[in-house]
C-alpha cells in the first residue's frame, strides 16, 4: 500500500477501536470490597501459572496437609489481588468448598493488638456470603450441626440450611436458645475434645438472624451487653491481657474449624498505596503472624489443612524474606535460592513437614 494512501486515525476513533477490543473494561487495581464480590478479571490468559500454583495448593489443604504457603510476587497493577479474588471465588465453589479470610496488612496498627486484628479480620470475613447465599459463619454452623446429627444417628436427614435459618427467624427467643441447647449438647456428644465449646456455641447463634450481630461480635473478642450474653449462654471476654484471650481464641476457633472445611488465609496490600518507601514494620508484623500461626497449626492432625497466600511487591519480599524464618529457605530444582528471569521468580519450599513453617511455593506474576 502506498504509504501516502494511509489517513491517519482521529483520537476519537483510537479511542473506540481500544474500547472496542479491550480486555479491561473495568480499572486496573482491584480494592478490598471488590475481592468479595463474584465476577472475574477482564482477561482469564493473565497469571494462568501463579493461579495453577494456587489451585494446587488449595487441593493439597482439602486432602489434609497440614499447612501450605504461597507468595505471590508482583509490581503494582500485575493482578495480585484480582487472583485473590478467583481464588476465593475457587475456594467456595470447589468440589470440597472451603472458608476464606481476607486481611489488609495496612490495618494492623504498627505491632499493636495484632492478634486482636487477626481475631476480628476473621470475623469480618466470615460474615461474607459464599454463592449458596449463607454466610461463612452460617456454613460454618451448618457443618458442625449435620456433624453432631450424623454423629448420633447416621440415619438422620442432615438439616437444610435454609429450613434452619427460617425456623429460627420464626421462633421467640426461648425456643431458640432450647434449639440451640439441644444442638450443642449433641455435638459436644460426637467432639469431647473441642478446645473452647462456647466457640461452638457461639457459632450456632449465627443461624438465628436476629442473635447474628451479637453472635459474630462476640466471636471476634468484642464485649456485648451482659443482658446479650445471658441471653446466648456465652461468657464475657477477658478485659485483662486481651492479646493473650485473642490469640487463644483464635486458635481455638481454627481447632474448631479444622474438621470441617479447608481454610484460606490471605495477606494483601503489604505496601501502602500512598507511600513510595513505607517501613517494614507492618510487613515484619504479617509474616510474623504467618510464621506463628504455621508453628501452632502444622503439629495438629486434622481432615483439612490451611492455606496461607501472601501478595507482595518483588521489593517487599526482599525486605521481609530473612523475617518468615524457616520458611525462607526455599530452593528450586535446581538448589539455588530462587529462580529469576527477569520480572519471574519461581521459589519452592522442600524443608521436610517437621520443620516449624508453613511451606509451598512463592510465585511472580
Amino acid at each position: 500500500m502506498n504509504s501516502s494512501s494511509i489517513v491517519p486515525s482521529s483520537i476519537k476513533a483510537l479511542n473506540a477501536g481500544i474500547s472496542s477490543h479491550n480486555p479491561f473494561v473495568d480499572a486496573s487495581t482491584v480494592r478490598e470490597p471488590e475481592v468479595w464480590i463474584d465476577r472475574q478479571a477482564d482477561s482469564s490468559q493473565l497469571n494462568v501459572g501463579a493461579r495453577s500454583h494456587l489451585y494446587a495448593a488449595y487441593g493439597r489443604v482439602c486432602r489434609g496437609e497440614t499447612v501450605a504457603a504461597v507468595t505471590l510476587l508482583g509490581h503494582t497493577g500485575t493482578g495480585k489481588t484480582h487472583e485473590l479474588n478467583r481464588l476465593r471465588q475457587h475456594v467456595h465453589t470447589a468440589p470440597t468448598p472451603g472458608l476464606f479470610v481476607y486481611l489488609n496488612v495496612q490495618q494492623f496498627s504498627e505491632g499493636q493488638a495484632v492478634r486482636q486484628q487477626f481475631l476480628r479480620a476473621i470475623g469480618d470475613s466470615f460474615v461474607r456470603r459464599m454463592p449458596s447465599g449463607l454466610l461463612q459463619w452460617q456454613q460454618l454452623a451448618i457443618s458442625l450441626a449435620n456433624h453432631a446429627l450424623s454423629g448420633l444417628d447416621q440415619t438422620r436427614k442432615q438439616f437444610s440450611p435454609r429450613s434452619v435459618l427460617d425456623l429460627l427467624s420464626r421462633n421467640p427467643l426461648e425456643q431458640n436458645q432450647a434449639w440451640i441447647d439441644r444442638i450443642a449438647e449433641a455435638f459436644f456428644r460426637v467432639r469431647p475434645d473441642i478446645d473452647d465449646p462456647d466457640i461452638v456455641r457461639a457459632i450456632f447463634w449465627t443461624l438465628c438472624p436476629h442473635q447474628l450481630p451479637y453472635a459474630r461480635k462476640w466471636l471476634s473478642g468484642l464485649m456485648i451487653p451482659n443482658w446479650k450474653r445471658d441471653e446466648l449462654g456465652l461468657p464475657q471476654p477477658r478485659v485483662q491481657n486481651s492479646e493473650s484471650h485473642a490469640w487463644q481464641m483464635t486458635l481455638n476457633l481454627l481447632a474448631a474449624i479444622e474438621q470441617y472445611a479447608p481454610l484460606t488465609i490471605a495477606f494483601d496490600c503489604f505496601e501502602h498505596p500512598e507511600i513510595p518507601d513505607p517501613g517494614v514494620q507492618k510487613e515484619r508484623v504479617a509474616v510474623g503472624l504467618i510464621k506463628w500461626l504455621g508453628d501452632r497449626l502444622r503439629t495438629r492432625t486434622r481432615r483439612f489443612g490451611v492455606l496461607f497466600v501472601s501478595a507482595m511487591h518483588p521489593d517487599t519480599w526482599d525486605l521481609v524474606e530473612d523475617h518468615f524464618g524457616p520458611v525462607a529457605q526455599f530452593a528450586h530444582d535446581g538448589g539455588e535460592p530462587c529462580d529469576r528471569t527477569g520480572d519471574r521468580v519461581l521459589v519452592t519450599n522442600v524443608l521436610p513437614r517437621t520443620q516449624s513453617c508453613p511451606s509451598d511455593t512463592a510465585v511472580s506474576l
